[in-house]
């Protein structure tokens, strides 16, 4: 037997059954291409070929999922975001999908847009730039999905249409004690510091009086 690329299939060469020994996967691979020869052991040892395909059906053993799983709506236009999502399975288990919300919300709602997207609406112009997840649940045609999670940041945004940040605290500020800390320290080193020349100073004075003293004793 030729053409089993995946090795998902045995062929028993005594009485011919053909058998699956692994599971097939219809996303991998529609049609598989077999080449079966049938030869005689005994005699004159004649063999035949015989092409054999097989169409692997499909079933529903995928679900739609977001291709993205956040967005943000600017305060100024409240422009509706895109879902869109994907179904690995083919018809009649893959579009259109179904795009709703498992209980009316007061902020937000859901509008079919093609068969594999649809349009969700801020209703409510927030005072302040608000952070929210929303619960999406996509369906495919035959019924099958679950909920998944949107995250919306909903904000003021630039004249590009992109929210606006507000430029963060200066990390290299410092508190009061902080301030007194360094100040202290820079005392500190000062202090130390004239110590340290005041003790040398005297210490040359100390050298030249000896010297000088050493000097009128010779004369």
């Amino acid at each position: 037997m030729e053409g089993d690329e995946h090795n998902w299939l045995e062929l028993d060469a005594g009485s011919g059954e053909l058998k699956t020994k692994a599971a097939l996967d219809r996303e991998m691979v529609e049609k598989i291409s077999l080449t079966i020869i049938a030869y005689e052991t005994e005699g004159d040892k004649q063999e035949a070929e015989m092409k054999v395909d097989i169409h692997l059906l499909d079933v529903n053993d995928n679900y739609p999922k977001l291709v993205k799983t956040n967005g943000f709506i600017c305060i100024q236009d409240m422009t509706p975001l895109t879902l869109t999502a994907i179904d690995k399975d083919s018809d009649p288990y893959g579009e259109p999908f179904t795009f709703s919300m498992n209980r009316k919300s007061p902020n937000f709602e859901i509008k079919p847009l093609t068969g594999n997207s649809a349009q969700l609406i801020l209703k409510k112009k927030p005072s302040t730039d608000l952070n929210a997840t929303v619960p999406i649940n996509i369906l495919d045609k035959a019924g099958m999905g679950i909920t998944q999670k949107f995250d919306v940041r909903i904000c003021n945004c630039t004249k590009l249409g992109y929210c606006y940040i507000e430029p963060a605290a200066h990390g290299w500020k410092l508190g009061m004690s902080g301030t007194i800390g360094i100040l202290a320290g820079i005392f500190g080193f000062i202090t130390l510091l004239m110590i340290i020349v005041i003790y040398r100073i005297k210490k040359k004075d100390q050298k030249r009086a000896a010297s000088s003293v050493e000097a009128k004793a010779m004369l």
